[in-house]
């Protein structure tokens, strides 16, 4: 069965080029306009009085010349007139065709290179910022985003992988180690740690599914008051805490915003989890801030900070990167869970959906400040 023939841009003459077009209509109009011209001026002439007309000077013997000779060399002078100025104009109409055409060229070049999986080519175009610049620029912004997203879907796949492949592996070794004790004596042991590391991997499959689907269903938005949420927050990891030597402290004024209550709701558990997770022990402390942002009205604002171990700024950077657990060995070492690495990726997605930013900063004493910036319910409403 044959295909049916294609329609459209592709049946088209391959030489139909864009540069050809202008050409074209360059040469037509210049052509349109010297004839306009011409038929003008043969109107003026056709006006002449019908009379032979003569020098001056009788004494020199030249002949008369009529209107009908005059208009019959206007109209050969014409032609060839219009003759040059098809050919003038088809030259000039190439070369600025050419020349205004280049920009789309390179970025036809430019496509036609991520389309192939190049996302690293750059047109960079230079000159005035006319129109064919700031397309290029916007195009030049749009790759390295696709880039750096696809990085990040790469790095996140491989990290995926591996912390799935982890507690497998665990599993399976402890199975093993089973197996080889035909009289049982570290069964109970072996169980435990097969159930903890069971936990382990439904947690990662549970947030790996969390994260999907933030990207995928709608968000029910209601008016929220943060100071609530952080409340009961509090309350869900005050336990933990209490066992850890930790103390949480809280100051919070109420604060509106339009969201969803179960997302909210998550993001502070998961930011005052990992104040307490990541802090220093015992003796340790978690600060929460709830209120309006007295720098900026209309905008709420979440402070969770805590004591800890010294940070740098490029180690901070990475930790809204899925998997990156920052100091695990600490909390191993503290008797505690040391998560999964995606909390603070689920909540960088969450305030986004929220339509605000999320901001961290290692404090000067050690220990790490998280800043939640949303607009307020009654400034713009996010998903309104």
């Amino acid at each position: 069965m044959t295909a049916a023939p294609a329609v459209g841009d592709n049946a088209r003459p391959t030489w139909m080029t864009a540069r050809v077009k202008l050409t074209a209509t360059y040469a037509a109009f210049t052509v349109v306009t010297g004839l306009i011209a011409l038929i003008v001026i043969n109107v003026i002439i056709w006006r002449f009085p019908s009379y032979p007309l003569a020098p001056a000077d009788d004494s020199r013997q030249l002949s008369a010349i009529t209107r009908g000779e005059i208009r019959d060399s206007l109209i050969n002078y014409s032609m060839l007139a219009l003759i040059a100025m098809a050919v003038i104009g088809t030259g000039v109409g190439w070369i600025v065709a050419g020349r205004v055409l280049r920009p789309l060229r390179d970025l036809n070049a430019a496509v036609r290179a991520a389309a192939e999986g190049s996302l690293d080519h750059r047109i960079a175009m230079t000159g005035r910022r006319d129109e064919f610049r700031e397309l290029a620029d916007r195009f030049d912004d749009m790759l390295a985003r696709l880039e750096q997203s696809f990085l990040t879907q790469k790095r996140f796949a491989a990290n995926a992988s591996h912390e799935l492949r982890t507690p497998l592996a665990t599993m399976k070794m402890l199975i093993e180690v089973a197996q080889a004790d035909p009289e049982g004596r570290d069964v109970g042991r072996a169980l435990r740690r097969l159930h903890e590391t069971n936990e382990r991997g439904i947690a990662i499959v549970e947030a790996l599914l969390q994260l999907n689907q933030l990207d995928r269903r709608p968000l029910v938005t209601s008016p929220i008051d943060l100071a609530a949420v952080a409340r009961d927050a509090s309350q869900l990891i005050s336990p933990e805490a209490a066992d850890a030597g930790i103390t949480i402290s809280s100051t919070l004024r109420s604060a509106s915003v339009r969201g969803n209550r179960v997302l909210l709701q998550q993001l502070l558990t998961n930011l005052l989890s990992n104040a307490v997770r990541y802090n220093s022990g015992a003796d340790g402390w978690v600060s929460v801030w709830v209120g309006p942002d007295p720098q900026a009205p209309g905008r709420a604002v979440v402070v969770v900070s805590n004591s800890g171990p010294l940070l740098d700024e490029a180690e901070v950077a990475r930790f809204v990167e899925p998997f990156d657990r920052r100091d695990a060995r600490m909390a191993r070492a503290a008797g505690r869970d040391r998560g999964n690495g995606l909390g603070l990726t689920l909540g960088a997605r969450i305030v986004e959906l929220h339509g605000g930013s999320l901001r961290l900063a290692p404090l000067p004493a050690g220990g790490l400040e998280v800043t939640v910036l949303l607009p307020a319910h009654d400034a713009d409403p996010a998903g309104a």
